[in-house]
């Protein structure tokens, strides 16, 4: 399977679980998704098409009305392939940002 059809998989996956699972209270809200891919440095390659890929389900998504009428907002984060950077960009989302899924990590590595 490409690399891109296995990122838009598992996003559309992360999604349809967020369907099922999310409050009914927070129906106006934006599902906030939280990406933290190698951004920068020799590996960003990688990276940047994941975002790509990312961004261009999450636009297909909201343009056809978004997940049950919710928006679907996208926070990406580099972790220039290191752990601790990645930690703290892990830790920016969950507690700045307060996103509701995490997806990326795409190094062993980190």
């Amino acid at each position: 399977m490409k690399r891109s059809q296995l990122i838009f998989k598992g996003i559309l996956a992360v999604l349809l679980c967020l369907i099922f699972f999310v409050p009914v209270n927070a129906a106006q809200k934006p599902i906030k998704l939280g990406f933290v891919y190698i951004m920068s440095g020799p590996f960003s390659t990688y990276g940047q098409f994941a975002k790509q890929g990312a961004q261009l389900a999450i636009d297909e998504i909201n343009k056809s009305g978004g997940i049950l009428g919710r928006k679907v907002e996208a926070y990406f984060e580099d972790s220039t392939g290191k752990p601790d950077v990645a930690a703290r960009a892990l830790k920016k989302l969950v507690y700045q940002i307060g996103v509701d899924c995490l997806i990326g990590l795409d190094s062993s590595g980190v």
